[in-house]
Protein backbone atom coordinates (compact mmCIF):
# COMPACT_ATOMS: atom_id res chain seq x y z
CA UNK A 1 0.00 0.00 0.00
CA UNK A 2 2.86 2.63 0.52
CA UNK A 3 4.28 1.63 -2.65
CA UNK A 4 1.31 2.73 -4.23
CA UNK A 5 0.96 5.87 -2.33
CA UNK A 6 4.59 6.22 -3.23
CA UNK A 7 4.44 5.87 -6.82
CA UNK A 8 1.20 8.34 -6.58
CA UNK A 9 3.00 10.92 -5.11
CA UNK A 10 6.18 10.66 -7.44
CA UNK A 11 3.51 10.84 -10.44
CA UNK A 12 2.05 14.09 -8.77
CA UNK A 13 5.59 15.37 -8.54
CA UNK A 14 6.75 14.53 -11.56
CA UNK A 15 2.95 16.23 -13.19
CA UNK A 16 3.73 19.34 -11.23
CA UNK A 17 7.68 19.77 -12.60
CA UNK A 18 6.10 19.12 -16.01
CA UNK A 19 3.23 21.94 -15.46
CA UNK A 20 5.93 24.09 -14.35
CA UNK A 21 8.46 23.73 -16.70
CA UNK A 22 5.62 24.02 -19.50
CA UNK A 23 4.47 27.07 -17.97
CA UNK A 24 8.15 28.57 -17.83
CA UNK A 25 8.05 27.34 -21.60
CA UNK A 26 5.06 28.78 -22.36
CA UNK A 27 5.99 32.32 -20.33
CA UNK A 28 9.64 32.86 -21.96
CA UNK A 29 8.10 34.52 -25.10
CA UNK A 30 6.09 37.13 -23.51
CA UNK A 31 8.84 38.12 -21.16
CA UNK A 32 11.15 38.55 -24.12
CA UNK A 33 8.41 40.79 -26.20
CA UNK A 34 8.44 42.73 -22.11
CA UNK A 35 11.78 42.79 -22.37
CA UNK A 36 12.28 43.62 -25.97
CA UNK A 37 9.63 46.79 -25.59
CA UNK A 38 11.43 47.98 -22.56
CA UNK A 39 14.27 48.09 -24.80
CA UNK A 40 12.84 50.08 -27.09
CA UNK A 41 11.31 52.87 -24.96
CA UNK A 42 14.73 52.99 -23.90
CA UNK A 43 15.75 53.41 -27.02
CA UNK A 44 13.52 55.90 -28.40
CA UNK A 45 14.20 57.66 -25.46
CA UNK A 46 17.85 57.95 -25.86
CA UNK A 47 17.03 59.04 -29.60
CA UNK A 48 15.19 61.72 -28.25
CA UNK A 49 17.88 62.87 -26.36
CA UNK A 50 20.42 62.57 -28.70
CA UNK A 51 17.56 64.53 -30.84
CA UNK A 52 17.74 67.44 -28.20
CA UNK A 53 21.10 67.80 -27.66
CA UNK A 54 21.77 67.89 -31.13
CA UNK A 55 19.04 71.03 -30.84
CA UNK A 56 20.77 72.44 -28.05
CA UNK A 57 24.36 72.59 -29.59
CA UNK A 58 23.01 74.28 -32.41
CA UNK A 59 21.21 76.61 -30.51
CA UNK A 60 23.80 77.50 -28.86
CA UNK A 61 26.40 77.94 -31.59
CA UNK A 62 23.77 80.03 -32.59
CA UNK A 63 23.61 82.15 -29.49
CA UNK A 64 27.45 81.93 -28.27
CA UNK A 65 27.94 82.95 -32.34
CA UNK A 66 25.73 86.23 -31.85
CA UNK A 67 27.22 87.41 -27.78
CA UNK A 68 30.50 87.15 -28.70
CA UNK A 69 29.96 90.33 -30.36
CA UNK A 70 29.48 91.92 -26.69
CA UNK A 71 31.68 90.70 -24.10
CA UNK A 72 28.72 91.82 -20.95
CA UNK A 73 26.04 89.97 -22.97
CA UNK A 74 28.42 86.96 -22.72
CA UNK A 75 29.01 87.49 -19.45
CA UNK A 76 25.45 87.47 -18.81
CA UNK A 77 25.16 84.40 -20.86
CA UNK A 78 28.00 81.95 -19.33
CA UNK A 79 26.39 82.72 -15.84
CA UNK A 80 22.99 81.89 -17.05
CA UNK A 81 24.05 78.40 -18.76
CA UNK A 82 26.34 77.62 -15.65
CA UNK A 83 23.20 78.44 -13.15
CA UNK A 84 20.88 76.27 -15.68
CA UNK A 85 23.41 73.07 -15.94
CA UNK A 86 23.49 73.29 -12.02
CA UNK A 87 19.59 73.24 -11.85
CA UNK A 88 19.46 70.51 -14.71
CA UNK A 89 21.99 68.10 -12.75
CA UNK A 90 19.69 68.83 -9.99
CA UNK A 91 16.61 67.55 -11.82
CA UNK A 92 18.95 64.71 -13.21
CA UNK A 93 19.84 63.62 -9.38
CA UNK A 94 16.39 64.10 -7.76
CA UNK A 95 15.10 61.99 -11.12
CA UNK A 96 17.68 59.22 -10.95
CA UNK A 97 16.99 58.61 -7.03
CA UNK A 98 13.42 58.79 -7.80
CA UNK A 99 13.74 56.01 -10.41
CA UNK A 100 16.21 53.98 -8.39
CA UNK A 101 13.39 54.23 -5.26
CA UNK A 102 10.81 53.03 -7.53
CA UNK A 103 12.94 50.17 -8.98
CA UNK A 104 13.80 49.16 -5.35
CA UNK A 105 9.74 49.12 -4.58
CA UNK A 106 8.89 47.12 -7.73
CA UNK A 107 11.48 44.46 -7.05
CA UNK A 108 10.86 44.41 -3.68
CA UNK A 109 6.55 44.16 -4.07
CA UNK A 110 7.72 41.10 -7.32
CA UNK A 111 10.03 39.43 -4.72
CA UNK A 112 7.43 39.61 -1.98
CA UNK A 113 4.35 38.16 -4.53
CA UNK A 114 6.96 35.51 -5.49
CA UNK A 115 7.76 33.99 -1.93
CA UNK A 116 4.03 34.33 -1.35
CA UNK A 117 3.40 31.76 -4.35
CA UNK A 118 5.99 29.51 -3.55
CA UNK A 119 4.60 28.78 0.20
CA UNK A 120 1.40 28.05 -1.46
CA UNK A 121 3.33 25.26 -3.49
CA UNK A 122 4.82 24.34 -0.66
CA UNK A 123 1.06 23.77 1.04
CA UNK A 124 -0.35 21.76 -2.17
CA UNK A 125 -2.01 18.81 -1.91
CA UNK A 126 -2.34 17.63 -5.85
CA UNK A 127 -0.97 18.49 -8.90
CA UNK A 128 -4.20 20.49 -10.47
CA UNK A 129 -3.37 23.30 -7.26
CA UNK A 130 0.06 23.82 -7.93
CA UNK A 131 -1.21 24.21 -11.65
CA UNK A 132 -3.68 26.98 -10.16
CA UNK A 133 -1.05 29.01 -8.06
CA UNK A 134 1.75 28.73 -11.14
CA UNK A 135 -0.37 29.57 -13.64
CA UNK A 136 -2.04 32.40 -11.11
CA UNK A 137 1.78 33.57 -10.59
CA UNK A 138 2.94 33.94 -14.28
CA UNK A 139 -0.05 36.02 -15.31
CA UNK A 140 0.62 37.90 -12.16
CA UNK A 141 4.22 38.34 -12.95
CA UNK A 142 3.69 39.44 -16.67
CA UNK A 143 1.36 41.91 -15.71
CA UNK A 144 3.59 43.54 -13.07
CA UNK A 145 6.12 43.20 -15.42
CA UNK A 146 4.51 45.62 -18.20
CA UNK A 147 3.12 47.50 -15.96
CA UNK A 148 6.28 48.16 -14.20
CA UNK A 149 8.18 48.75 -17.29
CA UNK A 150 5.83 51.33 -18.07
CA UNK A 151 6.29 52.91 -14.90
CA UNK A 152 9.82 53.31 -15.39
CA UNK A 153 9.51 54.29 -19.29
CA UNK A 154 7.03 57.03 -17.93
CA UNK A 155 9.43 57.95 -15.19
CA UNK A 156 12.46 58.22 -17.37
CA UNK A 157 10.70 60.14 -19.70
CA UNK A 158 9.79 62.43 -17.25
CA UNK A 159 13.31 62.88 -15.95
CA UNK A 160 14.57 63.53 -18.88
CA UNK A 161 12.03 65.94 -19.84
CA UNK A 162 12.76 67.88 -16.20
CA UNK A 163 16.13 67.84 -16.43
CA UNK A 164 16.80 69.03 -19.92
CA UNK A 165 14.33 72.21 -19.52
CA UNK A 166 16.26 74.38 -17.55
CA UNK A 167 18.95 74.61 -20.67
CA UNK A 168 16.61 74.50 -23.19
CA UNK A 169 14.62 77.38 -21.77
CA UNK A 170 17.97 79.18 -21.02
CA UNK A 171 19.21 78.65 -25.09
CA UNK A 172 16.01 79.56 -26.42
CA UNK A 173 16.21 83.03 -24.29
CA UNK A 174 19.64 83.09 -25.19
CA UNK A 175 18.62 83.34 -29.10
CA UNK A 176 15.63 85.57 -28.67
CA UNK A 177 17.60 87.95 -26.99
CA UNK A 178 20.61 87.99 -29.60
CA UNK A 179 18.28 87.98 -32.44
CA UNK A 180 16.65 90.96 -30.45
CA UNK A 181 19.89 92.55 -30.32
CA UNK A 182 20.49 91.76 -34.25
CA UNK A 183 17.56 93.14 -35.27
Amino acid sequence: MSTARTKSANNQNTVASNVSAAAARAVEPVVNAIESSIANNFKSLTQGMTQFSGNMKQNSQEAIKTMTNNYEDASAFGKQAIESSISAFNSLVQSMDQISKLGLQLSQSMFEANVAAAKQLLAVKNAQEAFDIQSTLVKDNIDQMINNGTKLSQVSMEAANKAFAPLQSHFNSAVEAAVKKAA
